[in-house]
């Protein structure tokens, strides 16, 4: 039997992909695994280290990032269901780390924002 967590459905014939979102199902082993690993990062305490300025930001950031061994999380104001309500103030969306890497994080995204280049005003 394989399991699907975003539906939340259980396969008897033991599909590798959903047959409803078409995502990976996971044996009994591999779901306990995955279980714990959540459980592990649900303890872990997150923090804000930039604001995003939109998407190619962002995959710099996570290839930085997962280049420095670094774990981080991506909430875009897409994942809040407002995506369609313009919103400046709070930019494309948060980049996140844990605690313990806060001020390395902080580093990395100075260095990062001082070597790319910005965008030239509009005429």
């Amino acid at each position: 039997m394989r399991h699907c967590v975003p539906c939340n459905a259980d396969y008897r014939e033991a599909p590798v992909r959903c047959p409803e979102c078409d995502g990976p199902t996971l044996d009994p082993e591999e779901l306990s695994a995955w279980y714990a690993a959540r459980e592990e990062l649900t303890d872990q305490s997150f923090e804000v280290v930039a604001i995003l300025m939109g998407p190619v930001e962002t995959s710099l950031f996570q290839e930085v990032f997962t280049d420095h061994e670094i774990p981080w999380i991506v909430r875009t104001h897409g994942d809040d269901g407002l995506s369609m309500i313009f919103r400046p103030q709070k930019g494309w969306g948060v980049f996140m780390v844990q605690h313990a890497d806060l001020e390395r994080s902080r580093n990395l995204v100075r260095d990062i924002r001082a070597s790319t280049p910005e965008a030239p005003a509009p005429e």
